[in-house]
């Protein structure tokens, strides 16, 4: 007898937590509707090789023009590619209705020597 009892609570309890968390998820906040978005401010944090006027000439992500999470992450693959920064990082935030803010953090690689000449350098005999 008790190992039928002990047979149904294994199996109640097991259904018991499938119903609990096998149930279909809901989210809390229905997704913003994907309009369109203009581009209401680009910042530029932390790079101190580039100033942010050289950083936003190459940038296709422009204040005025619509958002597209896409050529955002092109900008940062072309940003990579300048071996200026060894981390960029986008964070974009609403600015108002139908309007984002594009943050980006950069970090630059640390300073690498690139040549070392010596200018009149004398030998010295032993």
């Amino acid at each position: 007898m008790q190992a039928m009892e002990r047979f149904l609570l294994v199996h109640c309890a097991g259904a018991m937590l499938c119903l609990l968390f096998g149930g279909r998820s809901v989210p809390a906040q229905e997704p913003a509707p994907a309009g369109k978005q203009k581009v209401s401010d680009v910042v530029i944090q932390g790079s101190r090789r580039m100033s942010a006027e050289q950083i936003k000439v190459q940038l296709s992500t422009q204040v005025g023009k619509e958002f597209n999470p896409a050529a955002l992450d092109e900008d940062v693959r072309k940003l990579y590619k300048t071996n200026q920064f060894s981390n960029i990082q986008t964070f974009t935030e609403p600015d108002g209705p139908g309007r984002v803010k594009v943050r980006m953090h950069f970090l630059d690689l640390p300073n690498k020597v690139q040549k070392v000449t010596f200018l009149g350098a004398k030998h010295l005999k032993e």
